[in-house]
Order: C-alpha cells, then structure tokens, then sequence
C-alpha cells in the first residue's frame, strides 16, 4: 500500500501539531499521527507541572481504543527517576466514583435503596456519634448532602488535619477507616440532611461500611470482582500498602515547611480516596462507565449524573450528582468524572460526553503556594486539547469500532510494542497505546502500516519446525524488498524461525523455539525469546555486556542481543554472552575429547552448543569450592600439585569412591531413597552419581532433596534427552536460575 501525506497545514502562521494530514474523505484506513499526539499531550502534561509547581506529571487523552500518555518530571526526588506513562499513583476521591459506582450496582440488584436511611443497613455500634448517621440516606451520602461533618477537615492541635498529625507520630501503623470515623464523633451537624452541600469523605467511608455489611466481603475484593477484573485494571488496587517500585514518590508541604516525601504515611482512605491505579488503567473505567456504559443500568447512569439542587429548585445540566461531578466542556458540551486529592498527590478524570474522549492528569506534589493550580492548570491544558483532537478528527469515529488496520504516519516498525490481550493485541508507538481486534497470529502486513516504508512481519505462530506460513523464513528482503532500508520489526513467534532484517534499524523476535536471528546492515535488536537461540553476524565482532544484553560491533553495524545464547560469525560459533563462564575444565574436557580439539573450537562453545545433548560432560561438572571444602585430603592434593583440579580427581577417583561432585548430588540420600540402587552399588556394578546419569534422571529419580529434577525440566524448557541436573549447572544456574527444592515441590 502506498500513500502520500503533505506537509503540515499553516494557517496565518500556525502550524498545528494534530492536524491529521494523512487522513482522507473515504479513506478506509485508520490513519494516527502517534509522534504529533504524543508531542501535544507532552505540551500538556509540561503545563499541568508548572501549574502545580510539582516535581512531576501524567496527562493523558483517549478515545476508543486508542490513548496518549505522557509525563514531565521526575517521579523520585531522591533518584531523579523520571515519571512513567506506566507509573502507579493514588487517584484520591476519583476512588468515590468507583464507590457509587457499586452503590448503584447494588440498588439495581435490589439489595439496597438510595432514599432508605444508612442506619437500615449499619448497626448502631458503626453510627455510634457520628452527627446525621441515623437519619441521612444512601443517596445524600453520595451527593454530599448528609450535613455529616468531613473527617479530613477536623483540625489537629498542630493546626495540620488531625489523621495527618496521628499518620505522622506512628508511620509504622495504618490509620484507618476507622480512625477516620472516630475523627467526627460527637461532633456537630454541619446542616439538616438534604438541606445543602457539604463536600464530605466521611460519607464514602459510611458508603464503603454498607458495601462491605450487605456484601459480606471487604471492598478491595468487591472493586476487584465488580471492576478491575473486568475491566482488565490489571494494576488497580485498594492500597494495601504493599511494596511497588512502580509507584511514584509523593510529596507535599506540611505546615509550611520544606516539600517531605508523605509516601511512606499509612493512611487508608478507604472507599472516599484509597484506590492506586494507572492512566491506563483509568482510561478504561472512564470508558467503560460513560462511554461503552457497560457498568450501570442506563436509568442509574442517568441518575448518577443529576446535579443535587437545594430543595425546590431545578437541577441543572452541571453539578455534583452520585459521586461524579459534571461541568461544561468549553460552554458547548457536558463533561463527566471526578478529581482527587491524597496527602501528595493531585488527580483527575473526565470524559467528554459528546465526543467520548477521556482525558486526565495526575501531580505527585501538593504544593501551598500552588493552591488549586494543579486541577486548573490541568483543565486549562487539557480541555483545548480535547476540543482539538474532535475538531480535526485526529482521534477519529473509527476508534470507537474495533480496530482491524490502521496506517501510522510517523514512528517505524522497529518501534512498535506488541502484547496479546484478551481480545486480540496491543500495540504502543511513541505515547500512543491502541487496542486492536487482531491477535498477533493473525497479523498480516497489510493490516498494520507505516508511512516511512518500514514493514512489521509476524508468523502464524505455529510451534513445529517448516510450519510458519511465510515458509518458516522471514526475510525482509525476500517478502518486502522495498523495504531494505527502513527499522522494520520482524517476530517469528513459535516454531523455529529464521528472522532475517534489512539495512536499517531493525527489530527481531524470535519468540518460541530455536531461532536463528540476522540483523543484517544497521544497528539492530535481535531477541531471542524461548529457546536456544542463535544470532548471525557477518566479520570479525567485538562484545561488550550491557546489563542482560550483550552488545556486538561488527562490519554491519552495532546490534544489541537480549535472549541470545549463540553466537555465530564467520569464524564459527561462540557463546553469545562474553562474560558467561561454565562450571566445567576447558583443559579435562579437550584433553577427553580430541576431537573437539583438533577441530579447534573453544571448550565451552561446545559444551554448550553440543557437549551437554551428546553426554561429553557428565563426569566433569564439579563445583570445585564444595568438592575442596568437602574433602581436605583433595585440597591438600592440589595445593600440592599432586593432582590438578576437583574434576580431575573425581573422575579418576572421587566417583568409585561415593564423593559428591555438588552439594546437589547427595550420595547418601540417594541410595537410601533409591533402596534397588543401593544393592547395585554393594555389588560394585554402578556407583550412584553413574546410576543417575545413566538411568535415574531418565526415570525421574531426583538427585538430592535440593533439587527436584521434574519441574526444573519443565520450567527451563529442558531438551529431551539432557540429564536436568548437567543443565541446571552448566546452563541455569549461570544464568541466574534457582534450584526447585525436591521436598518442596517448588519453583522458584
């Protein structure tokens, strides 16, 4: 498919950054800008920071299945770690939202009812002095009308809240739910009950004690079966307080003082502001809430949107309803969702109900002199935006549908991001995630587009070797020569494949199975996957590990190998990895096996590639620090040059003599597990270590209580035929694998 894209529109000067450009009347393709959608959100999210004066920011638009985030800041002032599009925050009072949200869905169940009074459904203990509990309703609590006083507002004797002094004096306790109530007992009534507006998270928490009473089940777990999981919010959670790295810092000024990190206050805000979660994630319930409407009868998604009004007066079209606020979107149009607040961090959500798109931000500093800067600044960025993107159409109808092609018109496929979903696949280029009705089996060229001309080739997946429908061959310059010079982005997934890239930047997977990957010209990225993977350089190389990769400088280019176990060049195979060094003596085994000598290839590249399947390394794997630490009379011996290492004694002596070569092989435990072996050892037909390799692990006898050789085997993907032991210390454990424990049964 070829097509044209003119130069940037100007008008009166201005060049807009979301005109989409590409996009033609009757044009069938989804077409999206991802680099200029991501740069106008960057904009955005640069503005909502300075607004806050905070130390970092998320902003974020989307409609349908596309979405753009974006991030300015740093998410750790101690690290200097920039903020994510993936990291997790607390999306304060946007959790009240969700709270109404099971409300509703329980009053549509028929199991609760909103004009009924809380007491119904709380026992007198729970309302015990808390001012307006026995009287106000479900639904006052909801729109802020129970005249029930604010728990965060009762000031402390410091003049800071009361649960922020308390959270304070004791970080190691959680103050709870609880605590929070207490805060307002034998307090006044703000007002009689359905006579004003009174903004109050004591009412959620009071919300959250009925979900839990009606329901039996605590609310984490009721959000969780009733939303997240549904929603496929796979990191959306009730704090619990538990370790993320993937959470940024949160920081605030307390009375007036320097910004301190509050992360590490326990504060449990519960069903009023205790939920951590995404944009991402957020994205999807703002969706499925107010666009696909797929969480709430439409009669209670009606009524969840009517403002509360004093008594006798209209509603009208903006206002506070049942736990979402709604406003006017630039005058023309109605906006629907909720901001948020923690000690450190400010939020909001909102969608366009006309156009469906959603948008929000979110702030990791709460900053006096800032003041509502944050929601403002935020608002002010983000609503021209969205006005924007419907005007010129650059997130477009067709995102609403499922997405089955769509054309990019800038990025390359190199760049792309795939991962499977449920329903098909997820693809993110530059800030942009698009969720598509494709699995990655079936994605055929044409169905994903790149304007610069580069390519993205996927096999079928099919896990036998010859069984990928591109004849088990992806060759950029056999199926897509135009090509050659562009980042194009190669995956075979299972089977054994051979991934062959251009002269430009490529990407290559390799997925299942032993693959062969060849970057060709170009500084490439070749992962291996599963498998014992092989990657393919022409001419001398030089290597350099970097982190888990391994970087090769060759003739064509620089290529960065992740996954990549072998590697072969013109002077013949060698182990990818430079610094990977096998527990086993070059000298013994070329000196056992001439021919490997003779035809001069290193020791270890053929242990790995070929000495472990072929049995060349049985008697060889000896952990010379136990083996010398075990037996003093070896030590001796070789620190007297007698003999001159652990391997060479054990195989000339230690194994008749029932020594163990690694504290994974334990003779003793052996021959008692193994009573018919035992007999054959008394009988000097077979010593134990020979049993088990020539017969034991064959027929699934494990070595040692330390390692069971069974689920090492399926977790390592252990080849039929290699003795899972051998494997473990020649392959695994170098790489990092841990030892499955026998008597426990366990991976890990």
């Amino acid at each position: 498919m070829h097509r044209s894209c003119a130069g940037p529109r100007e008008d009166a000067g201005v060049v807009s950054p979301l005109q989409n450009h590409c996009l033609s009347p009757g044009d069938p393709m989804l077409t999206l800008d991802p680099v200029a959608l991501t740069q106008a959100v960057d904009a955005a999210a640069a503005a909502v920071k300075e607004a806050a004066a905070s130390p970092g920011a998320i902003a974020y638009v989307g409609r349908g299945a596309a979405t753009i985030t974006a991030t300015d800041g740093t998410g750790d002032l101690a690290t200097g770690a920039p903020a994510q599009a993936t990291t997790a925050y607390e999306i304060g009072s946007q959790t009240k939202t969700m709270t109404a949200t099971v409300v509703l869905q329980l009053v549509a169940e028929g199991r609760l009812a909103l004009d009924e009074p809380v007491a119904r459904y709380l026992d007198g203990s729970t309302l015990a002095g808390i001012p307006n509990a026995q009287t106000a309703t479900l639904r006052q609590l909801l729109n802020h009308s129970s005249g029930i006083p604010d728990c965060d507002q009762v000031p402390g004797s410091s003049g800071l809240p009361a649960y922020v002094e308390a959270a304070r004096a004791d970080p190691s306790q959680i103050f709870t739910v609880d605590a929070f109530l207490n805060l307002v007992r034998g307090l006044d009534a703000e007002f009689a009950p359905g006579t004003r507006f009174n903004y109050s998270n004591t009412g959620y928490l009071l919300l959250q004690k009925v979900i839990e009473a009606v329901t039996g089940t605590p609310l984490n777990t009721v959000l969780q079966a009733r939303i997240f999981t549904p929603l496929g919010m796979d990191n959306t959670r009730l704090d619990d307080f538990s370790p993320d790295p993937a959470r940024w810092s949160s920081y605030a000024q307390l009375g007036g003082g320097p910004l301190t990190d509050v992360g590490m206050l326990r504060i449990d805000s519960g069903g009023d502001g205790g939920v951590v979660s995404t944009a991402a994630d957020m994205v999807k319930f703002q969706r499925a809430l107010l666009v696909d409407r797929t969480l709430l009868p439409g009669s209670l998604l009606s009524d969840m949107q009517v403002p509360f009004t004093l008594p006798g007066v209209a509603p009208g079209p903006a206002g506070y309803g049942l736990g979402i606020d709604t406003g006017m979107l630039n005058g023309t149009s109605l906006m629907a969702g909720h901001t948020g607040g923690t000690l450190g961090t400010v939020t909001m959500g909102f969608t366009a109900l006309g156009s469906g798109t959603t948008f929000g931000m979110a702030v990791n500093g709460r900053i006096e002199s800032a003041g509502d800067g944050a929601i403002t600044g935020g608002l002010q960025a983000l609503l021209p935006l969205v006005d924007q993107l419907a005007a010129q159409k650059s997130l477009p109808d067709a995102l609403l549908a499922p997405v089955t092609q769509v054309a990019f018109a800038s990025g390359s496929a190199a760049d792309l991001v795939l991962a499977e979903t449920g329903t098909g696949s997820q693809m993110q280029l530059a800030g942009l995630t698009l969720d598509v009705a494709l699995r990655l089996p079936g994605i055929a060229t044409g169905d994903v587009v790149f304007l610069d001309g580069s390519t993205l080739l996927v096999g079928d997946g099919l896990a036998m070797t010859g069984g990928d429908m591109l004849g088990n061959r992806l060759d950029i310059a056999r199926l897509a020569p135009a090509a050659m010079g562009k980042d194009n982005q190669l995956i075979g997934l299972g089977g054994t494949d051979t991934l062959i890239g251009g002269n430009g930047r490529d990407r290559l997977l390799g997925g299942e199975k032993t693959d062969l990957l060849q970057g060709g010209r170009g500084n490439d990225t070749l992962v291996g996957g599963s498998g014992a993977d092989i990657a393919r350089v022409t001419g001398p190389v030089t290597l350099r590990s970097d982190g888990g990769a391994v970087i090769v400088v060759s003739a064509d280019g620089v290529d960065r190998l992740e996954q990549v176990e072998l590697l072969r060049t013109d002077a013949g195979v060698r182990m990818a990895d430079p610094g990977f060094q096998l527990p086993v003596d070059a000298t013994s085994y070329l000196a056992r096996n001439p021919d490997v000598a003779k035809a001069g290839v290193a020791a270890h590249d053929h242990i790995r590639s070929f000495g472990l399947r072929e049995g060349r390394v049985d008697r060889l794997v000896v952990d010379e620090a136990f083996y010398r630490a075990e037996h003093p009379d070896v030590d001796a011996a070789i620190n007297a040059g007698v003999i001159r290492s652990a391997s060479d004694h054990f195989d000339w002596f230690g194994r008749r003599e029932g020594r163990d070569p690694t504290s994974l092989f334990d003779t003793t435990w052996y021959l008692t597990t193994n009573r018919d072996v035992g007999e054959a050892v008394q009988r000097g037909t077979i010593t134990a270590y020979d049993h088990y390799l020539a017969f034991g692990a064959r027929e699934g006898r494990n070595p040692s209580p330390w390692f069971d050789g069974a689920h090492y085997r399926e977790a390592a993907a252990v080849p039929q035929g290699v003795n899972p032991l051998l494997h473990f210390l020649v392959i695994g454990a170098p790489q990092g694998l841990s030892a499955p424990a026998a008597d426990s049964g366990l991976w890990g």
